[in-house]
């Protein structure tokens, strides 16, 4: 067998989702200035991704923090992308065991 297809890393990134939505906004003809006000800011989430040294990529799993998800938050995941809620914004043992036993079944 390929060594390169057993070797595999994880890791964590932090970074802020937007969820966009098509608005409408109603402003006077001809104005030169329109002021939107957001509806929402930005979410705090982790990504776990995983990868073997030969390149391929296994869909990540995003990390949100909080006890119930929102449907809307799975909708423009990559196909196969896990989304779980944590008490923080980070891995612990327990999402880590679960996205690894997820990670190991595609395999």
């Amino acid at each position: 067998m390929d060594k390169h297809k057993r070797i595999y890393n994880v890791d964590e990134k932090g970074c802020r989702l937007t969820l966009h939505h098509q608005q409408k906004v109603l402003a006077k003809k001809a104005a030169k200035r329109v002021h939107l006000v957001a509806p929402e800011h930005g979410e705090n989430v982790s990504m776990v991704a995983c990868a073997n040294a030969s390149g391929v990529a296994i869909p990540p799993t995003v990390l949100f923090k909080g006890q119930r998800i929102k449907p809307e938050w799975k909708d423009n995941l990559p196909h196969g992308s896990l989304a779980l809620m944590t008490s923080k914004v980070s891995i612990n043992v327990g999402t880590d065991i679960h996205h690894l036993a997820g990670t190991l079944s595609k395999i």
